[in-house]
């Protein structure tokens, strides 16, 4: 993501959120990391009118749309990137059931797979 398309992409998100993003400087990294706390599971969160909202979720609410597959009662956001759970990068998630996600995380741990928080 270019500094142009990631400008673009803060614009559609409140200011608390749009200024907790940035650019992942590693050499081929294409992540939108949030530099803001997160909870002991790596998550990031922040308060909008007195809710506290996890941060992956509504991005992927304000820029891709509603959180919902057909179907299915029980939708997650699954992050696809390898090393950055703070990425809130929408390219990088995926709509899944809770029971996919459950099964993905298991494959993950099984490969060795560590993230990064």
């Amino acid at each position: 993501m270019n500094d142009d398309e990631f400008a673009e992409y803060r614009s559609a998100l409140t200011r608390t959120v749009r200024t907790k993003l940035e650019l992942c400087e590693d050499e081929g990294c294409e992540c939108v990391l949030w530099v803001g706390a997160l909870d002991s599971s790596g998550y990031a969160s922040f308060k909008m009118k007195g809710t506290v909202r996890i941060v992956h979720r509504y991005v992927y609410e304000k820029l891709v749309g509603p959180i919902e597959l057909d179907g299915e009662d029980d939708v997650t956001v699954d992050h696809l990137c390898e090393g950055h759970r703070n990425c809130m990068n929408i390219h990088h998630m995926e709509l899944v059931s809770r029971s996919e996600n459950s099964i993905r995380a298991n494959d993950r741990k099984r490969s060795g797979y560590r993230r990064s928080k």
